[in-house]
């Protein structure tokens, strides 16, 4: 994918099912993760040098949407059926932008810190702009998945703080204080 191709992340609109107060960018969506990606990995504990790649993926992890729209995830599942292959949406995306997701390694913590705070940008967001009782039943299923997708790593990794972490982060969206100037 070329610069001019790429720069297109701000015009990339997401949440195209759920009726929102307002759009939000895929560009806003990769740096909300790049901030929760930041925290959580501080707050599992993590080691500090697998901090870049962490904060590397946070920021390109939907990058392929510049290219093929934020498709919801129903479609996605929809069309992984028809194929009868459940991985098809990952092929389609390594086969379009193959230096993309070759610098991600599925199944290592770097993957499992981004995913949970990909969920949880997505409840964030929903939690301050979902509009009806759609946005909200998205954002309760986006809640759980970050909680199983940190339950999962937790029984992988026991050494790191992935639950209390997950927990303490989205307690802190729900009622932490908003700092002000002065």
């Amino acid at each position: 994918m070329n610069l001019r191709t790429k720069m297109r992340v701000g015009d990339v609109v997401r949440w195209h099912i759920v009726r929102t107060a307002r759009h939000q960018t895929l560009a806003e969506h990769l740096y909300k993760v790049w901030l929760l990606t930041e925290e959580l990995h501080r707050r599992i504990g993590l080691p500090p040098d697998t901090k870049g790649a962490a904060l590397e993926w946070a920021l390109t992890h939907d990058l392929p949407e510049v290219l093929l729209g934020d498709l919801p995830t129903p479609v996605k599942r929809a069309i992984e059926g028809r194929a009868k292959d459940s991985d098809f949406w990952r092929k389609l995306e390594r086969e379009m932008l193959p230096e993309h997701k070759q610098r991600m390694v599925v199944g290592t913590p770097t993957a499992y810190v981004v995913k949970i705070a990909d969920c949880i940008e997505g409840w964030h967001f929903l939690f301050n702009e979902g509009l009806n009782a759609h946005g909200a039943s998205t954002m309760d299923r986006l809640r759980r998945r970050a909680r199983s997708v940190a339950d999962a790593a937790q029984k992988l990794w026991p050494e790191f703080h992935w639950v209390g972490a997950t927990d303490s982060v989205i307690e802190e969206l729900m009622n932490g204080e908003i700092e002000h100037c002065g």
